[in-house]
């Protein structure tokens, strides 16, 4: 019987509905970038963000080859946006645009029935629980708060908005690291939700 039990955040304990096409979403984007001195139209900024995404896509299929891609780097995307207009920005104040762009896209968030009486029931029979995702750490530790789920979990782990962390298996490997558990040992941890 495993003794630790990693989760994966979002598709697992958390259902999320995202749209980056809300034409509101891009208004407010282009209000905050015009705001620093990048003057986009909204329409114009949601095509070079999607633009820039495709692009990091391409960039980390061919660099994985075949292996799982990790998740692109939102921050990075916003960072470059700025330096087409060169305009310079604070990492602050990247991470502030992150965050506000992951608010502004969130049509629906919901924990999945039972999740609170699972975890619970795994916490009261001794069990040592993580989160191990690969978006931003920051936005899951505000997720499993809102829902009231950090009490379950010894450690939260994801990438930062510095570039720590950039593959799921950098996350696991976090996780594991938390649990002490190295070599033959991993084998006591369980990985729940995450298909790579």
């Amino acid at each position: 019987m495993y003794q630790n039990y990693i989760f994966d955040l979002y598709g697992t304990l958390v259902d999320i509905h995202t749209n980056e096409k809300k034409a509101y979403l891009w208004k407010k984007m282009s209000l905050f970038f015009g705001m620093k001195g990048a003057a986009y139209e909204p329409k114009e900024l949601r095509m070079a963000y999607e633009t820039k995404i495709k692009e990091q896509e391409a960039a980390l299929k061919m660099e994985c080859r075949g292996s799982h891609v990790p998740e692109i780097d939102i921050a990075d995307v916003f960072r470059q946006l700025f330096e087409d207009q060169a305009v310079s920005v604070t990492e602050k104040e990247i991470a502030d645009l992150a965050k506000m762009f992951r608010a502004i896209s969130i049509e629906e968030l919901k924990l999945f029935p039972g999740v609170p009486e699972m975890l619970a029931r795994f916490k009261a029979n001794g069990f040592t629980l993580a989160v191990a995702t690969s978006k931003p750490v920051e936005f899951a530790r505000r997720v499993t708060d809102y829902f009231n789920l950090t009490q379950y979990f010894t450690y939260i782990t994801g990438p930062d908005f510095n570039g720590s962390l950039p593959t799921k298996a950098d996350v696991i490997a976090d996780a594991l690291k938390h649990f002490g558990l190295a070599g033959a040992a991993k084998a006591q941890a369980m990985m729940i939700g995450d298909r790579s």
